[in-house]
């Protein structure tokens, strides 16, 4: 059985330096001495309001449980702002028709797409897919092009050695 931590999670922008005291503890960010040290940190939901946000890391570090634990916790505030919300685990796509039944199929975008509002989306274990689609990249790419950017608040969970160049430098064009 995978232990649960309950910490705080926070992400942090990819070109700023993380300062760790000792060389392994993160100051607390919400303790006023820290504002100094690591000024882009956040939590899910300070980045959630980008219109996309990318969250690297390694294998067991959480980033699938942090992800479901922030759409629990943001779902009341985001239904109050009359914004909707999808979390897709990507994982198990392994070809184009896969991706569009889960994404461009998927009732809660279709739903998004007819009323024009915000959509917060996040798609989970894309690293878990790219083994078994390697053209998972450009075909998603070619999914977002399609949608109301606008209107749309992507965030992504990868394993920081799977994260595909080819996919950040389509996402920088997007977005």
């Amino acid at each position: 059985m995978k232990k649960n931590y309950p910490w705080q999670r926070f992400w942090i922008p990819q070109d700023q330096q993380l300062e760790l005291f000792s060389g392994a503890y993160l100051p607390n960010p919400d303790e006023d001495c820290s504002r100094f040290f690591n000024k882009g940190i956040s939590t899910f939901a300070s980045f959630c309001d980008a219109s996309c946000s990318v969250l690297l890391g390694e294998t067991g570090m959480g980033k699938s449980r942090n992800l479901q634990k922030e759409h629990e916790t943001l779902a009341l505030t985001w239904e109050v702002q009359k914004e909707a919300q999808v979390l897709i685990d990507v994982g198990d796509v392994g070809s184009v028709a896969d991706l569009d039944i889960k994404l461009v199929q998927n009732e809660s975008i279709q739903l998004w797409l007819r009323t024009k509002g915000v959509l917060h989306l996040s798609l989970d274990s894309l690293d878990e897919a790219l083994a078994r689609f390697p053209a998972l990249p450009k075909a998603l790419l070619n999914e977002l092009s399609r949608l109301p950017r606008e209107n749309l608040r992507l965030a992504i969970a990868c394993r920081v050695g799977e994260w595909p160049p080819f996919l950040e430098n389509g996402l920088k064009e997007l977005y």
